[in-house]
């Protein structure tokens, strides 16, 4: 047999007693709705947040990849500098060379029409 459970003492019937539990749930579905706003605000500003920092990154991402190309770039022009001064020493000594054969060729010949 079920046994109804007795009313509150603060409670004289059981209209009361489900005016108090109505208006609990009501305050309670309130403080739910209340509460999940806050939650959706924080997590609309985490989104905003993310969102932000993910652009920043995408920017220094790109930044540092001009960067990179502007370091790259200054290499290959110091590597072509070292290249010309390479290039210049070696002509110079080819043209040292070259006099100093003609010069060889020259005395070669005077000698070969003095005999």
């Amino acid at each position: 047999m079920y046994m109804r459970p007795p009313f509150p003492p603060e409670f004289s019937n059981r209209r009361e007693t489900e005016a108090y539990l109505l208006k609990m749930l009501q305050g309670s579905l309130q403080t739910c709705d209340f509460l999940r706003s806050v939650v959706d605000e924080q997590d609309s500003r985490h989104v905003a947040v993310t969102r932000s920092l993910e652009d920043e990154v995408r920017l220094l991402t790109l930044e540092n990849r001009e960067l990179k190309q502007g370091v790259t770039a200054k290499c290959l022009e110091q590597k072509i500098c070292l290249l010309e001064v390479e290039n210049d020493k070696l002509r110079g000594s080819l043209a040292h060379r070259e006099l100093e054969d003609g010069r060889l060729r020259g005395r070669g010949v005077r000698e070969n029409h003095s005999i």
